[in-house]
Order: structure tokens, then sequence, then C-alpha cells
């Protein structure tokens, strides 16, 4: 992700806040893996761009399922509402 330049490193001030939100059980978790804090990275304008167009394609595909069950339920209502029109103009044809 780095070489496609969507992730950076962090800034050094991000870091700082960054590292003050770690909790005693993570920092011993990083000590016990050999490291004296962890990596920070975040996205740059090109990653939040690709995110955004992920959660746009996310959404536009539940969209197409919700419109094509709008569509066969469209359907399917419109049958039974002529099989109705026709049930009762024969009834009253009797």
């Amino acid at each position: 992700m780095r070489k496609e330049n969507l992730i950076e490193m962090a800034s050094k001030d991000k870091v700082i806040e960054l590292n003050k939100k770690l909790t005693q059980k993570e920092w011993n978790q990083l000590r016990a893996e050999g490291k004296t804090e962890p990596l920070w990275y975040c996205l740059t304008d090109k990653g939040r761009d690709l995110a955004m167009s992920m959660q746009s394609l996310q959404f536009a595909e539940k969209a197409d399922a919700y419109n094509a069950l709008t569509h066969t339920t469209t359907i399917i209502v419109t049958i039974l509402s002529m099989l109705a029109v026709f049930i009762s103009l024969l009834s009253t044809l009797k």
C-alpha cells in the first residue's frame, strides 16, 4: 500500500498523540515483541479517495440488490392485481 502511495508514516506530532492513547497492556505487548513504540500510518489523499470509492461501491451494490427486489415485487403485485381484476370481472358476468 505504500508503493501505491495510499498510506504514509504518521507525523511525529500525530505519533505522540496516538501513543498517549495506548493502554498499559498494549505497551507491555509491544515490549514483549521487542519494539520500543508502534509504527503509525495514516491514509494519504489518494488512500482516502480509494476508501470513499470502496464505500460508494458497497452502497451501490446494496442499492442494486434493493432495486432488483423492488422490481420483482412490483411485477408480482401487478400480476396479482390483474388477476384480481380478471376474477372480479368474471364474477360480475355470471
